[in-house]
């Protein structure tokens, strides 16, 4: 693999179904200020951002996760079995993975 493109794979990894209901409930939903997280020297949590250096976003739901994380992992898993020679396996247990 000696080109970009190499690494690229598109796949229809979402049913039409699925991606409208999830479009349909995330357009009730608002967009906020991407924060960042970090456990501070008393090990509690804090959030952080740079007011005019972040991206708006929309964090999913624990639930809305979950519908996505098989469809994640089919996707990853016939990214990594994609033919290669020289490709080492890099995602052993793709189940075990978290996907905030």
């Amino acid at each position: 693999m000696k080109k970009i493109k190499d690494y690229i794979m598109v796949v229809k990894a979402l049913p039409d179904d699925f991606c409208d209901s999830l479009i349909k409930e995330l357009n009730t939903k608002t967009w906020d200020k991407h924060r960042w997280s970090f456990y501070n020297n008393d090990n509690k949590l804090e959030f952080t951002s740079e007011a005019t250096k972040e991206l708006d976003v929309m964090n999913c739901t624990k639930e809305q996760q979950e519908q996505l994380k098989p469809y994640i992992i089919q996707a990853l898993t016939l990214y990594q079995n994609k033919p290669c020679r020289s490709c080492p396996i890099w995602l052993q247990y793709p189940h075990y993975y978290h996907f905030p």
